[in-house]
């Protein structure tokens, strides 16, 4: 197959999986920081399920696309933007093989290693006096 007829397979399909994104309201990485960094950097960060998240790596749903692991640890604003700034731009490799490079246009999902949870990163928001990952379970709309 020549690099053209790829490139132009691989486009559709990014573009498809966009709108996909798009029609669930799912953040990328670059909006899930700008939304973020709106907030004081002092606050705690959770998701609304429990958890705050941690330890990025490649989504076993699609490779190409980042999950956020939960943790008991409390992380702060600044702390979870330091993780996402250290995730963009980083290639991880998915959990069958393959190497897949972070950008701000990358979909961002709530989900162990290895799991392909359907929770996706939909809104960040303050509730009281912390910021909340808002998610939707894309498997039990």
């Amino acid at each position: 197959m020549n690099e053209h007829l790829i490139n132009t397979i691989r486009g559709a399909v990014d573009s498809e999986v966009r709108k996909e994104a798009e029609d669930r309201g799912q953040l990328n990485l670059g909006m899930l920081k700008n939304k973020l960094s709106d907030f004081n950097s002092g606050l705690l960060v959770e998701f609304d399920k429990g958890g705050s998240p941690c330890e990025p790596h490649s989504y076993r749903g699609y490779y190409d696309q980042l999950a956020l692991e939960r943790s008991d640890s409390k992380r702060t604003v600044s702390e979870v933007l330091e993780i996402l700034e250290e995730a963009t731009g980083k290639t991880y490799t998915g959990y069958k093989g393959g190497d897949f490079r972070m950008t701000d246009y990358t979909m961002v999902w709530g989900s162990s290693y290895g799991t392909s949870s359907g929770i996706a990163i939909v809104d960040v928001v303050k509730e009281n006096d912390k910021v909340v990952i808002k998610t939707k379970d894309t498997y039990n709309e």
